[in-house]
């Protein structure tokens, strides 16, 4: 009678190992089910429906670089070095996993707005570099994603 019970109770702890899923601090997961993304995982203890759901990415929440070229701000061979930390993993869903490519995209454009706003003899400046942070910032503030510096120069 004891081997029978404990194979059942052997197969539910196998799918609670398997299942059951510890994101570290300072990260989020994504989670897709049958192909496409369900949630997003914060840090602390998660189940996952094993065979049904999948962990698709661990995302760092902080600690983000991108460099975006910048023709529109005077030089032909300027940059924009953009650190970004992502604030709400979860408002950002499916677009975690391409949060680089959302704040290039956006940056290319805020470029545009900031260029056309300040004067040219200025155009590498401090304050280019603070009006360029709180254009991205206020396109990318309803996604959860916020630039904490930017800092403009040539290459």
């Amino acid at each position: 009678m004891l081997p029978l019970l404990l194979i059942p109770m052997l197969l539910v702890l196998a799918i609670l190992t398997v299942a059951v899923k510890r994101v570290p601090d300072g990260e989020a997961w994504t989670v897709y089910r049958l192909g496409r993304h369900a949630r997003t995982l914060l840090p602390g203890r998660h189940f996952v429906w094993p065979g049904l759901e999948r962990v698709k990415r661990h995302v760092s929440l902080i600690g983000h670089h991108v460099e975006v070229p910048v023709h529109a701000l005077g030089a032909a061979d300027g940059c924009a070095d953009l650190y970004y930390q992502i604030l709400d993993p979860v408002q950002a869903g499916n677009a975690l996993e391409s949060a680089d490519e959302t704040i290039l995209r956006e940056a290319g454009d805020a470029i545009d707005v900031v260029a056309a706003q300040m004067p040219r003899q200025s155009t590498w400046t401090v304050a280019a570099a603070d009006a360029l942070k709180q254009e991205i910032n206020r396109r990318v503030s309803g996604i959860g994603l916020r630039v904490i510096r930017c800092a403009l120069h040539t290459a």
